[in-house]
């Protein structure tokens, strides 16, 4: 069902001239397919001159020949058994009171 109002012939012509033409269709996949090549033309160009330039940079360089071999040697021997006491109960009670005593750490913890 078709609405008739005084606009509807306006309407129908916005919406046809809103539509691209076949021509220009055609133009924008032209364009489209000319930078496409353009660009696969100028990237191996480009890569070229930066090669190019960053090999003739290291001509004059002597060769390098530091010797980079490693001074450390391995140690595959079992590790010394250490025992940890733990934790006296006093310290941890006097740690807690000095941090609850600290009112910016506290909004610090809670984010307030």
């Amino acid at each position: 069902m078709k609405i008739d109002s005084p606009f509807t012939p306006l309407r129908e012509a916005a919406v046809k001239a809103a539509r691209p033409s076949e021509a220009r269709k055609k133009e924008v996949r032209k364009g489209t397919l000319r930078g496409l090549l353009s660009m696969l033309l100028v990237s191996p160009v480009i890569f070229i001159l930066l090669f190019g330039c960053s090999w003739m940079a290291t001509l004059g360089l002597p060769v390098a020949s530091a010797d980079t071999r490693s001074v450390l040697n391995a140690d595959y021997a079992p590790w010394i058994f250490e025992v940890i006491r733990p934790v006296k109960p006093e310290i941890m009670v006097c740690h807690s009171k000095r941090v609850w005593s600290v009112p910016w750490l506290i909004s610090a913890w809670y984010g307030v």
